[in-house]
């Protein structure tokens, strides 16, 4: 059995460590590393990426792919509620310009079972999208 000497000095150690990382963390939190790590990259373009999507929901923000004028493909994780759900196309912004379109209805892969495996959604956009 380690000594009580031996206890309290490794659990000062401890947390001083602690702090220690957290205050990194939060310094690096502060850090606008988003645009830092996009190398050599160029702003996108509707002629080129014109058939990706912006899926909002009132907590997340995901990515789709048009396949019709009323149907995008999207993760099955990023689905709620349609009717809570909101889908922008035609724009290089997720959260302004292009068209802003209601969700009529989710179908979730039946085989995806909460994992990375069959993480598949389609959308039925409420209204065509031109994109």
């Amino acid at each position: 059995m380690f000594s009580r000497a031996t206890r309290l000095a490794a659990a000062l150690i401890c947390a001083a460590a602690l702090v220690v990382s957290a205050a990194a963390g939060t310094a690096a939190a502060k850090d606008p590393r988003a645009k830092a790590s996009v190398v050599g990259g160029t702003p996108a373009s509707l002629t080129e990426w014109g058939f990706a999507a912006a899926i909002l929901t009132p907590h997340t923000l995901c990515t789709g792919s048009v396949l019709s004028p009323t149907k995008v493909l999207t993760a099955a994780h990023c689905v709620s509620s349609p009717s809570t759900m909101t889908v922008r196309t035609n724009s290089t912004l997720a959260f302004a310009g292009g068209e802003v379109h209601t969700v009529r209805a989710a179908a979730i892969n039946p085989g995806w079972t909460r994992g990375f495996v069959g993480d598949l959604a389609v959308l039925t956009l409420g209204n065509p999208t031109s994109a």
